[in-house]
């Protein structure tokens, strides 16, 4: 039962981010490209198949092939350096820096 639960939430998370998705491409103010990374990831949580096919689109493609394999292979960043880069990134866009306009 819970296994159906989780199922169906993730089917209808990746619904409603897909519909955000789409409004956010049409009105720029939302990150229209986020709620639509979202939803694959829901999407390919739930099936197998739409996973493969989206496996398969990222190692055929150069660009993100290498990048892709050492994620795989656990060759990329490991957890607490994510979060402090998280989290110097977020401070960097929430802080004004030395360019910003005053007034």
């Amino acid at each position: 039962m819970a296994k159906l639960l989780r199922r169906f939430a993730l089917i209808v998370g990746g619904c409603a981010l897909t519909v955000l998705g789409m409004v956010g491409l049409v009105i720029p103010i939302i990150p229209g490209v986020l709620f639509l990374a979202g939803a694959v990831i829901c999407f390919s949580m739930v099936s197998t198949g739409f996973r493969d096919s989206v496996g398969i689109h990222l190692f055929q493609h150069p660009r993100y092939r290498l990048a892709r394999r050492r994620w795989n292979a656990g060759a990329g960043l490991p957890l607490l350096e994510r979060f402090k880069l998280t989290f110097w990134t977020s401070l960097a866009a929430l802080t004004p820096g030395p360019l910003a306009r005053k007034g």
